[in-house]
């Protein structure tokens, strides 16, 4: 057998049980579910990973409803959230990859029965200081910027589109979206119930994302239906950002005058269908 294969078949794995000293003190998954156990929403995905030692430990948890768990787990990774570190883990009570809040983590209990808090056995066993993982402004500025971005993505990506259509993306034509992205959060009912505060870290997360973005000629018919189908108030003010961007860079190019009439030849088409919908022949 080569060294590989023997350290291999000895090392542990997620359906290998704890160890005796971990099985004296009881352990106790509350009244929570396994749908509800994976509770890191997807606007909280961390970031800035770093490996932990795989130590095994248990901890004393509480969810986001309150209800509070006792559990072993081994330690994968630790990294910086949207809202406190999270503790990437081994469940061995789901024998499940799993995600920890560490400001729901209300103490490690050691074999023995000793009670170490959350900070202190990060900082004394795995020698890590949780605040270096604590969010700064921008990552806080992340599931808000989310939000606006799910909200906003249609017209967004028919304005990036549009400024594109000249083979550039000209710092005007950035500035004009932007434009539009700080009237829709306050003018848009469509934005209304966004939460949180709309602050100048939220502002540069989305200006860095239309920086970025690409729309794929097969979403443009689909982006663009949503955009009709808007209250009429809201498609006037992107008719108005998608002129602005247009303009924008100061000069009116064959291709973006084509986009322009394409655009106008197609909400045609759209409104009168809508009008024969609204008539009942459809």
């Amino acid at each position: 057998m080569s060294l590989l294969a023997w350290l291999t078949t000895r090392a542990p794995d997620i359906d290998t049980p704890p160890p005796p000293r971990f099985t004296a003190i009881n352990v106790d998954l509350g009244g929570i579910t396994e749908a509800e156990d994976n509770e890191i929403a997807p606007d909280s995905d961390p970031i800035d990973a770093y490996e932990l030692d795989e130590m095994l430990c248990m901890i004393d948890y509480c969810s986001a409803s309150g209800e509070t768990s006792r559990r072993r787990i081994t330690l994968r990774k630790i990294a910086r959230g949207p809202h406190a570190p999270i503790l990437s883990a081994i469940c061995h009570e789901r024998r499940a990859f799993r995600q920890f809040r560490c400001d729901r983590i209300e103490c490690f209990i050691e074999p023995d029965g000793e009670v170490v808090s959350c900070k202190d056995f990060f900082r004394d066993r795995v020698l890590v200081d949780l605040d270096l993982f604590a969010p700064n402004s921008a990552t806080r500025a992340i599931p808000l910027a989310r939000q606006i971005r799910d909200t906003l993505r249609a017209p967004l990506s028919l304005l990036v589109t549009a400024a594109h259509s000249d083979g550039e993306f000209h710092p005007e034509e950035l500035d004009a979206i932007c434009q539009y992205i700080e009237a829709e959060i306050f003018s848009s009912e469509r934005c209304a119930n966004l939460s949180g505060d709309v602050t100048i870290e939220v502002l540069d997360q989305m200006t860095d994302l239309v920086r970025h973005m690409r729309p794929q000629r097969e979403s443009i018919d689909g982006y663009l239906r949503k955009v009709l189908d808007f209250a009429p108030e809201d498609v006037m003010r992107f008719s108005r950002a998608l002129e602005h961007v247009v303009v924008a860079d100061g000069r009116f190019h064959r291709d973006e005058r084509d986009f322009l009439e394409e655009l106008a030849s197609f909400t045609a088409a759209h409104d009168a269908t809508v009008r024969r919908r609204i008539a009942g022949v459809l």
